[in-house]
């Protein structure tokens, strides 16, 4: 992988992790290695290339916060905004 990839690759998975979104979700970039996937050496080396980058496990939704981001809560929640917002 060129340094430049490299840089873009890190970038994308910078903006990922600011979207909540995880690489394994939200990062659809072929890889550029000959052989199949990269393996574990290069893995470390990017990491220490990339020192801004951590692994990390997510963590699981609450019962409650599930029950709450479904479309129905979710649309009453707007139309109370729009009902009580200034026009």
């Amino acid at each position: 992988m060129s340094p430049a990839v490299e840089v873009d690759f890190s970038k994308k998975l910078m903006d990922l992790a600011d979207k909540a979104t995880g690489a394994s979700e939200g990062c659809k970039l072929p890889h550029p290695f000959k052989e199949g996937p990269a393996g574990d050496s290069w893995y470390r080396a990017f990491m220490r290339r990339n020192p801004a980058l951590t692994l990390r496990t997510p963590s699981r939704l609450s019962t409650a916060r599930g029950r709450a981001m479904n479309r129905a809560v979710v649309g009453d929640y707007f139309q109370d905004v729009a009902k009580y917002s200034v026009h």
